[in-house]
């Protein structure tokens, strides 16, 4: 630009002064310093470290900004639809990560404009104004909505439209990693982006180990592997079952008072490959791990509730029914009967504490393994009469403190 101008001013030099020469020339190199100036200030990058100047923000409802959390601005302005209708949803998932990440909605409008639109709303994050432009400016906004998302570290970590925040905040708190290839970009954030733009966090682990939202799409499987090489898989499974389960914890003694983590599908994928940690080590590093993510406590309450104590007072019924054969334990129904394979009086408590929706404590103990066959009963009753003639089993009332697990 200031090469065309300078052509154009020696073109015409002939009809300008001496005097007149010098001054637009010296306008020109200021005006050429001014350019570069603004050319040396590129976009910012997907992965890069930027430092944002809030100095010049007018903070309208007084809610700090917490520099140690994932910082989230979402530019908007009072006469952009899409960027209104997104409010609720913003000001849900700001609830719901309270404690990881900072929504900021930073409009560069008028204060007034800005205050007569906010007089009628209550949000719970942070609206903010940019007098200045200056943040405009850094990331080139040319439309809206823009949200962008900063990690604890200063890093740029990815430019979307806020519709996506979602989803793609809640992939990246599961396993810190934002995949950000431009072909997935709109037109309007492939500025952000490069090819081999991509950010993780390294988290190191003695054996492989994968967890991510899931695809609402794919049906529900699990898989545990009790021996070597231990194994761990679940998939589109609601976080609630995979708390109760990774914990050890009885449905009967599991009480949820998060409703949305049973209709929060996540994918886990744990396998020791190296024979160095056992099962229950990887459970809990899972439990650890999504516990962090999702933001809730687990804690034991003992409560002194009607149980089912079980009984063998009899055990020559039920020593004939020992399974010696190495293996798992197999439960199959046919028909009007459910054959169990090879479980343990402990394992067969729990399947009975399922059946029966009663809390059931075994009063006998083996490390033993058993088979069983039950017929189809017709009430509760019927069901404990077949257990005596089969099997020497008592079920007995009674009461007991019993501990719960309550998350919430």
């Amino acid at each position: 630009m200031v090469n065309m101008l300078l052509l154009i001013v020696l073109n015409y030099g002939k009809k300008l002064k001496i005097k007149q020469m010098k001054k637009v020339l010296f306008c020109l190199s200021v005006l050429s310093i001014i350019i570069s100036g603004y050319a040396q200030q590129p976009i910012p990058k997907i992965g890069e470290t930027i430092n944002i100047n809030t100095k010049n923000w007018i903070n309208f409802n007084k809610i700090p900004i917490d520099y140690n959390k994932i910082i989230i601005i979402d530019f908007w302005a009072t006469w952009c639809g899409p960027c209104i209708a997104a409010f609720p949803e913003l000001d849900k998932i700001q609830k719901k990560y309270a404690n990881k990440i900072q929504i900021i909605a930073l409009s560069d409008e008028p204060k007034e404009t800005v205050e007569n639109f906010f007089k009628t709303k209550k949000l719970n994050f942070n609206f903010s104004i940019d007098s200045s432009k200056k943040t405009y400016d850094f990331f080139n906004i040319e439309g809206r909505p823009t949200t962008i998302i900063i990690d604890q570290n200063k890093k740029f970590i990815w430019a979307g439209g806020s519709e996506e925040l979602d989803s793609i905040i809640t992939v990246f708190l599961l396993t810190g990693k934002l995949s950000s290839d431009t072909t997935n970009k709109d037109n309007l954030f492939r500025k952000y982006y490069t090819l081999s733009s991509e950010l993780q966090i390294n988290k190191q682990y003695p054996f492989y180990y994968y967890i991510n939202i899931s695809n609402k799409s794919d049906n529900f499987f699990k898989k545990i592997s009790f021996k070597p090489p231990f194994e761990i898989t679940y998939k589109s499974t609601p976080v609630s079952t995979i708390i109760k389960e990774l914990s050890g914890t009885p449905s009967l003694r599991f009480i949820n008072k998060r409703i949305d983590l049973d209709t929060t599908l996540v994918d886990i994928e744990a396998k020791n490959t190296t024979f160095s940690i056992n099962l229950d080590k990887i459970s809990d590093i899972a439990l650890q791990n999504i516990k962090s993510i999702f933001n809730f406590d687990i804690n034991i309450e003992k409560k002194k509730v009607q149980v089912l104590y079980l009984e063998i007072p009899d055990t020559s019924k039920i020593v004939k029914c020992k399974n010696k054969i190495e293996g798992g334990g197999i439960i199959a129904t046919k028909d009007h009967q459910v054959t169990i394979i090879r479980l343990s009086i402990s394992d067969f408590t729990q399947y009975l504490e399922n059946q029966c929706k009663k809390i059931i404590i075994p009063s006998f103990n083996s490390d033993n393994k058993f088979d069983f066959t039950l017929d189809k009963y017709k009430d509760f009753e019927s069901f404990k009469k077949q257990l005596v003639d089969k099997y020497g089993i008592v079920l007995r009332e009674g009461t007991a403190d019993i501990d719960f697990t309550i998350v919430q």
